[in-house]
């Protein structure tokens, strides 16, 4: 597997001996083809545990949450003339583990090789599953700009109020403000190994300043014209955004009209803004209906709320032609 492969090479896993005592992560591999980049990643189940025993989350304090409002950064986005977004690269990954702890982010790597035995390997960085892993990648950012809270005033600021968990998405009234702050970012988050990639700006002029001063690929802006911005779909071209309801489409092939799939699916709404809100409400409407006459979870819901919730996932579909000015 080349993910293994990358990480060997880099140091983020390594062998581990096997008689120390630790902890064993079960994992997985998550796909999304809809990423750019880092289409697989190795996601670990910290919860998992043995009867009667704790599991790694269980002795694990989560941490506060240090991420601002998705409301708050996507409104301040909104209001600027020149929008621009990037993500930190592998930004776990990025944040090493203390030398006593990696014991206990171990897990069994079977090799391509069917004549070989399995390994026991362990993370040397932070991992995806550990309930702490959001915290610790914020506090640490956190930390890293506060040097900066000085001398770089107008991007500490910006750091601090448009960077959710390893995305920015942030803008500026004109070029050489919205260029200013994009590269000092970048220089910023690289004083602590960050990369801050895949910029992107609705401002063609800007592009082009970060493509000559080795920001960007050159032909990024025409490629990546529709860009997922905190759940929402950004138009680079047209500059207008709307909310992405790809995952309830797909889902719909899969449901039944129950209880369980009209409770699933409302759930998987993520609409921060509220542009999608007539949708919701009608959604809303039909749980508690739905409650009321205390259907189980998996009986087919009787004919008149198998209309209304049929009549809603027809709704749905039209809500993907909805677009918002930026």
């Amino acid at each position: 597997m080349e993910v293994i492969k990358y990480q060997k090479e880099h140091n983020i896993i390594q062998e581990c001996g096997e008689n120390e005592k630790g902890y064993f992560m079960p994992f997985r591999a998550v796909v999304r083809k809809d990423k750019l980049s880092t289409q697989v990643r190795m996601v670990f189940n910290c919860s998992s545990c043995t009867k009667g025993n704790l599991s790694l989350n269980d002795c694990l304090d989560q941490g506060p949450n240090l991420n601002p409002s998705v409301l708050d950064i996507i409104l301040g986005f909104r209001k600027f003339k020149i929008g621009f977004c990037g993500d930190i690269e592998k930004a776990f990954l990025m944040i090493g583990i203390a030398e006593d702890d990696k014991k206990y982010l171990k897990f069994l790597w079977y090799p391509d090789d069917d004549s070989e035995e399995f390994k026991i390997m362990q993370m040397n960085r932070v991992v995806f599953g550990c309930n702490c892993s959001p915290f610790l990648l914020s506090v640490i950012i956190k930390y890293h700009i506060g040097k900066y809270s000085e001398t770089n005033e107008s991007c500490f600021e910006m750091l601090n109020g448009s960077l959710y968990a390893d995305d920015l998405c942030h803008g500026a009234d004109d070029v050489v403000s919205a260029f200013n702050l994009s590269s000092d970012a970048v220089s910023i988050l690289s004083d602590a190994s960050f990369n801050l990639r895949k910029l992107h700006t609705n401002l063609k002029q800007l592009h082009d300043l970060w493509i000559q001063n080795g920001l960007c690929e050159e032909n990024s802006f025409e490629k990546d014209n529709k860009l997922k911005v905190l759940g929402l779909v950004w138009n680079l071209e047209e500059d207008m955004l709307r909310v992405d309801v790809t995952s309830l489409l797909e889902s719909f092939k899969f449901l039944e009209s129950t209880k369980r799939s009209v409770l699933s699916t409302a759930a998987k709404v993520f609409d921060p803004v509220g542009f999608l809100s007539p949708f919701v409400v009608l959604i809303k409407r039909l749980m508690l209906e739905i409650w009321e006459r205390g259907l189980d979870w998996d009986s087919k819901l009787p004919k008149d709320l198998e209309s209304k919730w049929k009549k809603w996932c027809a709704g749905i579909e039209k809500a993907s032609s909805i677009i918002i000015e930026k």
